[in-house]
């Protein structure tokens, strides 16, 4: 239960982006570590629908030796993040914080923002680092931690559609 309340609470806390468009997806692998157990998982964001003003965001996670968790939200347009506000988030990296990097992940090597996402872990509040950049869903790789579980996440494939 702990290990998908991570994976949620990531997933959740993440918006797109990329234009956004249905069909629209990334693929991540992850790696969660606690009290020395390490849990390998996938997991999926696709935009399956819209209705014009607000797209359906559908997020699945497969975890070694568990059932498949799929949940649907609609988020609004403007949740989504445009390509033109992903190229100004590179452009002003370092003005927001961050620190310019090329990352490389098994999806290839991308333009990135790193950002801090706390640095704290505190009453469950994440701590660690986010890497953005213009793909779906913008996270191309994480490191964060919350509630003494470290998550390694890595783009593995993206479909951007035009």
């Amino acid at each position: 239960m702990l290990k998908t309340t991570i994976l949620s609470a990531f997933f959740l806390s993440t918006a797109a982006f990329a234009m956004p468009q249905v069909g629209d997806q990334a693929v991540y692998d992850l790696t969660l570590t606690k009290d020395g157990q390490t849990y390998h998982a996938v997991g999926v964001e696709e935009l399956v629908a819209t209705d014009g003003s607000r797209f359906l965001q559908r997020e699945t996670q497969k975890m070694d030796g568990q059932p498949e968790q799929v949940s649907e939200n609609w988020k609004d347009a403007s949740e989504l993040v445009s390509d033109a506000r992903a190229d100004q988030m590179l452009a002003q990296c370092a003005q927001a914080g961050g620190s310019p990097a090329t990352t490389t992940v098994p999806a290839g090597s991308f333009a990135t923002c790193a950002l801090d996402v706390n640095n704290q872990d505190e009453g469950g509040v994440p701590s660690g680092k986010v890497w953005l950049g213009k793909v779906p869903f913008g996270v191309v790789h994480a490191e964060v931690t919350q509630n003494g579980v470290t998550t390694l996440i890595d783009l593995r494939s993206f479909v951007e559609k035009q």
